[in-house]
């Protein structure tokens, strides 16, 4: 089991890599099943058509390719914000949300799979924490970044939660969006974009 959502250093190029990602696209089919109660090792090998040891060869056991999936979707969300504020030019809090929104419309766009809830109670509520610290963390970053570009004065307990909660807002409405079927899409994003400005003009 892992330790503080540490995992072991997984291969990244060759017929290992390639069976790493086979393991991983397994477990998430898995847990966007409304029939999962649980995951186990077994039925992830069996999804990935390989047996129980070519998995334990790259797992310690199931919560560790739980970490994995958890920790990418968290390190990918992370970068797609990171480049948005090193490459935007705007020095609003308005026009810093907007570079971060559409940085996240076009993760998800790329990474549909980022997007899906698990099925699993226990899981999906694992998850949901997960994404609360990793979205917890991304705010704190956006604050660093709105005072150094004197969009606001100071980063404080008070304005990160102010963040927080307008990035709980505006997901939520992301959320609707990328659930859209297409002729309602661009309407909604649209209305999205229309938030985040909105927020924004509160600082």
């Amino acid at each position: 089991m892992t330790v503080d959502g540490a995992v072991r250093r997984l291969p990244r190029q060759g017929r290992s890599a390639a069976r790493v990602a086979d393991i991983l696209a397994a477990a998430r089919r898995l847990l966007q099943t409304d029939e999962l109660t649980d995951l186990t090792v077994r039925a992830v090998a069996a999804e990935a058509g390989v047996g129980p040891a070519s998995v334990y060869r790259y797992f310690a056991d199931v919560d560790e390719i739980v970490d994995v999936l958890l920790t990418e979707h968290a390190d990918a969300s992370a970068e797609a914000v990171h480049t948005a504020l090193t490459t935007t030019a705007s020095r609003t809090v308005g026009g810093v949300f907007e570079a971060v929104l559409r940085a996240f419309l076009h993760l998800y766009a790329t990474r549909p799979d980022l997007t899906v809830m698990w099925r699993s109670p226990v899981l999906a509520d694992r998850q949901r924490r997960h994404d609360q610290a990793a979205d917890r963390a991304i705010a704190g970053e956006i604050a660093r970044h709105l005072v150094t570009i004197d969009a606001i004065t100071d980063d404080t307990p008070e304005i990160r939660e102010r963040l927080s909660a307008h990035f709980d807002t505006a997901g939520a409405l992301l959320g609707a969006v990328l659930r859209a079927d297409p002729a309602t899409k661009p309407i909604l994003e649209a209305d999205l974009l229309a938030l985040v400005r909105h927020l924004g003009s509160r600082y």
